[in-house]
């Protein structure tokens, strides 16, 4: 069903979230299955909040299982997940994962915008492997 505002209300902010784990993450690299939509997210937050955008390289695993496993039906996780030995039954649900961080957008801050770069990535963006 998903999280609702309930589930988050008394949950840190991003900007909280994010100044903890940051400095741990370092320049190492972020790997998401759809990094697109991932980093897109990601920036979107960021910028919502007026945090420096991140350097990070992203490493697409649904990219990847595309070169790796071309015979597979489809290539969402759940399927390349069983295909490496991986059984994400054994997975809380999303909406329990992303229970303990709540996102606000200040009213004061404009609506961030989710649009995917066309072409080349950026310096500092992603990195498609």
């Amino acid at each position: 069903m998903g999280s609702r505002p309930r589930d988050t209300a008394e949950a840190s902010t991003f900007a909280e979230v994010w100044r903890e784990i940051q400095p741990r993450l370092g320049d190492l690299p972020i790997v998401a299955h759809n990094s697109s939509f991932d980093e897109g997210c990601l920036r979107a937050v960021l910028a919502a909040y007026g945090l420096p955008l991140h350097t990070n390289p992203f490493y697409c695993t649904c990219r990847r299982s595309r070169r790796l496993f071309p015979e597979l039906p489809n290539h969402r996780l759940e399927t390349v997940s069983q295909r490496v030995g991986y059984h994400l039954a054994d997975r809380p649900p999303r909406s329990s994962r992303c229970r303990g961080l709540r996102l606000h957008r200040p009213r004061s801050l404009p609506r961030p915008t989710l649009k995917e770069p066309r072409g080349k990535p950026r310096k500092g963006g992603t990195t498609y492997r």
